[in-house]
């Protein structure tokens, strides 16, 4: 089996651009934001948008709008890191 390649500080700021892009586009639940290097997916659970992709999970109860920023927010602090760190 192929070994992916790790997902790059590039890979991150440009899903969070293209998340706050699209994220008004996802008019359900379950919707999913193809990022290019991954997807991006929301969920409903107990009261609760949950917002999942490359290891970063976001939660918010304001609606799946703003768990996609709170997700796309993560993403940046992320790709900061990683920079830092290499």
């Amino acid at each position: 089996m192929a070994r992916l390649a790790p997902i790059s500080a590039a890979d991150l700021r440009r899903a969070a651009v293209r998340v706050r892009a699209r994220a008004a586009q996802v008019a359900h639940d379950g919707g999913v934001i193809d990022t290019g290097a991954f997807n991006v997916r929301v969920r409903f659970a107990s009261g609760t948008h949950v917002v999942r992709g490359a290891g970063i999970v976001a939660s918010c109860t304001e609606g799946y709008l703003r768990a996609f920023r709170v997700w796309a927010d993560k993403a940046e602090a992320r790709a900061v890191e990683l920079e830092a760190g290499a």
